[in-house]
């Protein structure tokens, strides 16, 4: 009994990472960064985050990375872009991933990137 349970745990934990592998990053497609709705999505991220008010205020500098995926009638934009601070005198880098549904926006994550 304790054998076939463990063969069950394994098969099933197996299962599940085979299954959450599928849906990870291979689901994202690259978009083009120069696009203007991309570069729409993205000032409207910096221009929502947090992180705008903790430093000053953001500046949209580049969009380097853009990828989209669609997922059950929704949008996903996931950004790599590089803002300033008028506080922090430097270049910052962050990774945003916005949904979109028709005209509504969420900012998901806006995370710092090295």
């Amino acid at each position: 009994m304790r054998t076939s349970s463990l063969v069950l745990f394994a098969a099933v934990a197996v299962f599940g990472a085979a299954c959450t592998a599928a849906a990870g990053d291979e689901s994202w497609k690259t978009i083009d960064a120069n696009d203007r709705h991309v570069q729409d999505v993205a000032l409207w991220a910096v221009a929502e985050t947090d992180w705008a008010s903790a430093t000053g205020g953001l500046t949209l500098n580049t969009v380097d990375g853009a990828e989209k995926r669609f997922e059950a009638g929704v949008n996903y934009y996931r950004l790599t872009l590089e803002a300033s601070s008028r506080v922090v005198a430097k270049y910052l880098r962050f990774q945003a991933v916005v949904y979109e549904e028709g005209d509504e926006h969420k900012l998901v994550s806006f995370v710092p990137i090295h």
